[in-house]
């Protein structure tokens, strides 16, 4: 059995992380992970972000909308449908993903300093195992 603090713990370390990463590049985590999809994606449709988050579609279409104006994603017709948007990320979208994706990087690697050899090696076997 799951002791309740370890659950609260993990929900803590979960909010520091983020807030550490909104800190670093003044965007959050979703964001960053939404750009990343659409990066490693191609040219998903809006739905497919919105699965992808886990969120409705036009939560979706607000987070999106921000990134379209500031000309991080751009939206396409698709070219067997023209009914289907898809989305694309700009030359100036992929610039910003790989800046905050570096910054990310640091601040992960600053907070987990804080851990010894056999500690990192510790937390990467339970995030293993906790990811299969």
């Amino acid at each position: 059995m799951v002791p309740d603090n370890i659950i609260s713990l993990l929900i803590t370390a979960g909010r520091v992380i983020k807030d550490r990463l909104r800190e670093a590049n003044g965007v959050s985590p979703t964001q960053i992970w939404t750009l990343r999809f659409i990066s490693e994606r191609g040219e998903p449709t809006m739905k497919d972000v919105a699965d992808y988050l886990s969120i409705t579609p036009p939560s979706a279409t607000a987070v999106i909308e921000n990134f379209v104006e500031q000309n991080l994603i751009e939206r396409i017709l698709d070219k067997q449908d023209r009914r289907i948007i898809r989305l694309r990320l700009t030359s100036k979208g992929k610039m910003f993903l790989d800046e905050v994706s570096k910054k990310a990087s640091k601040k992960m690697k600053d907070l987990l300093s804080k851990l010894d050899k056999n500690e990192i090696n510790q937390l990467k076997i339970i995030l293993e195992k906790i990811s299969r």
